[in-house]
């Protein structure tokens, strides 16, 4: 049966007369849909934390996948949520390196044609505006970069001394 919120649901049969009950709704999955009806999108389980990283000596943000646990001389500076496998609108999001320099990209390309290798999966951003998921509200995150410095980051939009803004077009989540 079709539940309120659109999802397949089922329906039981009582023992003593064998009515069937109003459509009950499935148990949420991952899937960027209210599939239990409950009025919210997914649930928390569905993302993965990426923190992000600064390295004053080198100059150099970096980013990591479910962990607190700095590299040598990096010191935790930021946290926000992303998908962890695809769900339906959502784009892979990479980091790539060029020894120097970590980016995020969601064009694994991007960073061969810009001398970075090591493409690194992520996790999985919106390209265009999104929802809340799991009592976390969607936020814009811009790309910066300083072209003193070489180095890039991903924040919510604002003005960061000595960064340029390139670009406005990833959706993840924040407390």
């Amino acid at each position: 049966c079709e539940t309120s919120c659109g999802s397949e649901g089922y329906r039981e049969c009582s023992e003593l007369d064998c009515a069937w009950t109003q459509c009950i709704a499935p148990s949420e999955v991952c899937n960027y849909a209210d599939d239990d009806c409950d009025g919210k999108v997914d649930t928390g389980s569905c993302l993965v934390y990426l923190r992000r990283f600064w390295n004053v000596a080198t100059l150099d943000h970096m980013y990591k996948v479910n962990t607190s646990a700095p590299d040598p001389g990096y010191i935790a500076e930021g946290l926000f949520y992303v998908y962890a496998n695809h769900v339906p609108g959502s784009v892979a999001v990479y980091q790539v390196d060029n020894g120097t320099d970590h980016m995020l990209t969601y064009y694994p390309n991007e960073g061969s044609q810009i001398g970075y290798g090591n493409a690194q999966l992520m996790g999985y951003v919106f390209d265009s505006a999104a929802t809340s998921v799991g009592g976390k509200r969607a936020q814009q995150f811009c790309r910066y970069y300083n072209p003193s410095t070489g180095d890039h980051l991903v924040n919510p939009p604002k003005t960061i001394n000595g960064y340029n803004q390139e670009a406005c077009n990833v959706w993840v989540w924040v407390d």
